[in-house]
């Protein structure tokens, strides 16, 4: 005599094979990965736990003079770093590092 093996309905089937292929649209479209870095990179800032951040600009005095004039917290002063580097830093809001650097000419 055989055994019936109960298995899931038509309904579910249909159910899952939706899913499967809802699934399958998402996945093949092309991932921004960009846009993901930069969204993550935005949200762990606002949550004040990146460690830091480093920019560069052609004119390190310009802009740290407006970081300064903005009540910024400074970390420090334009200075030359022993490896040849011109760079200051400052925290922002959530207390992120943020150093900015000269660009070499």
């Amino acid at each position: 005599m055989a055994t019936r093996v109960e298995g899931p309905d038509l309904a579910t089937i249909a159910q899952l094979r939706r899913a499967r292929d809802r699934m399958d649209r998402d996945y093949a479209k092309p991932l921004d990965v960009e846009a993901l870095a930069r969204s993550i990179l935005l949200a762990l800032i606002a949550k004040g736990s990146y460690f830091g951040i480093n920019l560069a600009t052609d004119d390190l005095d310009a802009v740290f003079a407006r970081v300064e004039a903005s009540g910024a917290d400074i970390v420090q002063e334009p200075i030359e770093q022993d490896y040849g580097l011109r760079d200051a830093a400052f925290r922002d809001p959530a207390g992120n590092l943020i150093r900015i650097q000269q660009n070499k000419e």
